[in-house]
């Protein structure tokens, strides 16, 4: 449909999407799913990643707005950086879409010259 949030919404189109595929996460990363106490729906899942740089990497999720805020919004298309990056948040405790947003963010305004990446600490 031409909608997917790219690079902080300055573009709609992200030619990586494919990558971030339901059938994707589910044939390659997701171990079960998994529901909240009670809950017999199982919405969510659990996911591992097994081989690579991010090897370790377990944890509930993600959602698509999680995927969406540290993949296309950042222009990363490695679907395991993203699993490690929800895992990470998870286990500090952050919440995964905003900090994904504030990523964002803070690529566009170095990308647009607003600070540069020393100011980031880079």
């Amino acid at each position: 449909m031409g909608f997917l949030p790219t690079r902080n919404f300055q573009e709609s189109v992200f030619a990586a999407s494919s990558n971030f595929s339901g059938e994707n996460l589910k044939d390659n990363y997701v171990q079960r799913n998994k529901g909240c106490f009670n809950c017999p729906v199982s919405c969510s899942r659990y996911c591992s990643v097994q081989d690579g740089p991010y090897a370790g990497t377990k944890g509930e999720g993600p959602e698509y707005e999680s995927i969406s805020a540290f993949g296309s919004k950042c222009g990363n298309d490695n679907l395991e950086a993203v699993l490690h990056s929800n895992m990470l948040c998870n286990r500090l405790g952050l919440d995964t879409i905003g900090t994904g947003n504030v990523l964002a963010w803070s690529m566009d305004c170095v990308d647009k010259g607003i600070f540069s990446s020393r100011d980031l600490g880079l």
